[in-house]
């Protein structure tokens, strides 16, 4: 069984058994995509079948970090763009990579 197909049969029981508002389970959908799509693509040299061997305590934890990740730069109000082409070291540390800031100090 794959992953997916695990989701799949998830949502079903959702609608069916449990009769969750569809905004419920276009959510679910929307975030085991989100999910799914950075466990088996989104780590670098780490892509992956969709099966259950995947899904590992290690990879659910990375996902975790990402999405806190992205949440604390979209918090610091940067914008997706850049976000996408930022280093995670540049923002710990304070620094924009040279990107101007919104105060125009030069982003450091």
């Amino acid at each position: 069984m794959t992953l997916a197909g695990l989701h799949r049969e998830f949502l079903r029981h959702c609608e069916a058994e449990k009769r969750l508002a569809p905004q419920t389970i276009i959510a679910y959908r929307s975030d085991f995509a989100q999910f799914l799509t950075y466990l088996l693509e989104g780590r670098p040299g780490r892509g992956r079948p969709d099966s259950l061997r995947a899904f590992t305590t290690a990879g659910l934890r990375g996902y975790q970090r990402h999405m806190a990740i992205l949440a604390l730069l979209a918090f610091a109000g940067l914008r997706r763009s850049e976000v996408m082409t930022a280093s995670v070291g540049d923002y710990s540390r304070g620094s924009r990579s040279g990107t101007p800031s919104r105060h125009g100090d030069g982003g450091a």
